[in-house]
């Protein structure tokens, strides 16, 4: 199983959100969603790091979105930021 031990950032416009960001389900092996404010304006990345720092994934969140969907039935089991 994969599990997600943090969101270390989702900025806009270099405004820290992380502690407005829900993200289930947590542990999982398949599809995670993230429920965050909604994105406004130009949108944002987000990206998720392994352990070490390494980008593993990196996605555009689009304008006037309040839920991302990630597939990570692809990623090796560990801990992910």
């Amino acid at each position: 199983q994969l599990s997600i031990n943090t969101v270390s950032s989702l900025r806009e416009n270099r405004i820290d959100i992380t502690n407005s960001l829900e993200l289930y389900p947590n542990p999982s092996s398949g599809w995670t969603f993230i429920k965050h404010p909604a994105v406004t304006k130009k949108g944002v990345q987000l990206t998720v790091t392994d352990i070490n720092g390494k980008l593993i994934m990196k996605t555009d969140v689009k304008p006037q979105t309040v839920q991302t969907i990630l597939n990570i039935s692809q990623l090796k089991p560990g801990v992910y930021f």
